[in-house]
């Protein structure tokens, strides 16, 4: 991009810059209604921007919550029926399954556990689960200081300074140190995490280091379903091309190589289809059948020009809730200043 010397196409994925630049050619004209109907809607949403669609969707993946069933089992808790839990019901199976292992008289097993760094929404299906929206549609007003948004956020923050159900370390660690924790440690009952962690854990449970886990959703709020951001959308675009025969053969490569054919081999990958007519490709595995029934609830970031800077505002603001240091209302009012002030100052 420095040196003005662009690829014919590359992966986008959810990287707005390329298009607000005008780096890219839409190619909405190239996709049928049929077509486009058929992708999952944060698949179409991480290419489309200002009304046109900018990329190819390729694939996709979402956060489920990660159970360790030994926990659960040790505490006669059972897990959430099909994986779909209330709040409610979250928080009460979570009391139960933070407790004192060795009669020291010290909490040492714990409900949950994650962490908050920019560039990872783990917790935010939680926060997002009242519906709070964090911009406006046409994304010049910063929305995340509703009532809904409040309210998401007071529901991570409960869980720690209310319920107890997190270790002391929950809004401290990075995303290593909670990973050990649960991992390694085998001392957190419920932990969110991608598709990838599928494999982790079962590698690990086969060679004797890990434990019995299941699959479950996030807890559902006053929305009534899951509502997830994730970043993680494959796509390819086609950068501004002169020649019109030499666009003709990238749109046909490019549909080629993400047509719902192709997108059955992304098993291999251990991501999901952007194609709801490609079906369900892990037929054979139960886990991975569960988390891509949130493909449905899944969506990108917002394609703010600004949201790489804006991002790490929200999310330290996030974390000093999480730590008792400011209420949720002031950490997203504290946050929206900032985010003014840095949009007024660039």
């Amino acid at each position: 991009m420095a040196e003005k010397t662009y690829p014919d196409i590359a992966p986008v994925g959810t990287n707005c810059s390329y298009i607000r630049k005008g780096l890219l050619e839409p190619v909405e004209q190239f996709l049928s209604e049929d077509e486009i109907k058929d992708y999952y809607k944060g698949a179409i949403e991480a290419v489309t921007y200002n009304g046109s669609i900018w990329g190819f969707p390729w694939f996709m993946t979402t956060y489920a919550l990660f159970l360790n069933m030994d926990i659960f089992e040790e505490r006669n808790v059972k897990p959430p029926e099909d994986g779909i839990w209330t709040w409610e019901e979250f928080v009460a199976k979570l009391q139960e399954l933070t407790y004192d292992s060795n009669g020291d008289g010290k909490k040492d097993v714990f409900g949950f556990h994650s962490f908050i760094k920019e560039g990872y929404y783990n917790t935010w299906g939680i926060i997002t689960s009242d519906e709070a929206k964090l911009f406006s549609d046409d994304l010049s007003e910063f929305t995340f200081t509703s009532d809904e948004a409040i309210s998401g956020l007071q529901k991570l923050v409960d869980l720690a300074q209310k319920y107890n159900v997190t270790p002391p370390e929950f809004g401290k660690q990075g995303p290593k140190e909670a990973w050990t924790a649960f991992v390694e440690n085998k001392n957190i009952a419920v932990f969110p995490a991608g598709s990838w962690a599928v494999n982790v854990l079962r590698q690990r449970e086969k060679e004797g280091k890990g434990f019995k886990f299941d699959v479950a959703g996030f807890p559902l709020g006053k929305l009534g379903m899951p509502n997830i951001i994730h970043p993680e959308f494959g796509a390819y675009g086609i950068f501004k091309e002169d020649e019109e025969a030499k666009k003709r053969v990238c749109i046909s490569f490019l549909k080629f190589i993400t047509a719902p054919e192709e997108q059955r081999k992304l098993k291999d990958y251990g991501v999901f289809p952007v194609r709801k007519s490609v079906g369900n490709i892990y037929l054979d595995d139960s886990y991975m059948i569960r988390i891509q029934e949130n493909l449905n609830y899944t969506s990108p970031p917002p394609c703010h020009p600004n949201w790489l800077k804006i991002e790490p505002i929200i999310q330290n603001q996030i974390r000093e809730a999480v730590t008792g240091k400011k209420s949720p209302k002031q950490a997203l009012e504290d946050a929206k200043s900032s985010i003014i002030s840095f949009l007024n100052t660039n």
